[in-house]
Formats: C-alpha cells, structure tokens, sequence
C-alpha cells in the first residue's frame, strides 16, 4: 500500500524558535518527532535556512551559527534547493 504523506514547510521562524527553545518550540518539536517518525515529511526551502543562518550569524556568531547548520542537517528536514512555479504555488495556497 503506497499511503502519501501530508507535506509541512518549515519557515525560518520556526525553526529559529525551536533551536533557541523560544516560545512555540515546543510545537516545533512535536512536528520534528512526527517528521522522523515517518509520520509526515517537514521541508524547508533554502531560503529559509539562509535566513535562519543570517540570523544566527549576526546574533551569535560565525561558530554558533556553524554549529546550529550541522545540527540542522541532523534533522528530519529535507532542504530544497530549488523553488519552481509548483512548489511556489503550494507555498502561497498554504497562506492564510
């Protein structure tokens, strides 16, 4: 039986919350576990991980921001690196 499993894009908010465990982390969490559960598939757009990284960057530093990257490529998140006109309407669909 081939079941498809619900999709959810991560924006850089989120993720940045969960890695400094600010309010929401939690919820954040809680989707990580159904993601490396195999329970849905969490997915996040490059973009997105470069701001998060900006972030990190400008507030912490080079190293910490290093280091959250490599525990970002450690989670149940798959990066994608392209944004075609699909995946952009999907994006936009999802706005409230």
């Amino acid at each position: 039986m081939n079941i498809k499993l619900k999709s959810y894009f991560l924006d850089a908010c989120a993720l940045i919350a969960f890695l400094l465990k600010e309010e929401g982390f939690e919820n954040v969490k809680r989707i990580m576990i159904e993601a490396d559960d195999e329970k849905i598939i969490l997915k996040m757009n490059q973009v997105n991980l470069l701001e998060v990284y900006s972030h990190l960057y400008g507030n912490y530093g080079r190293d910490a921001a290093n280091k959250a990257l490599d525990k970002i490529k450690l989670l149940p998140i798959q990066i994608i690196h392209e944004l075609d006109a699909p995946l952009y309407e999907a994006l936009v669909a999802g706005l409230p």
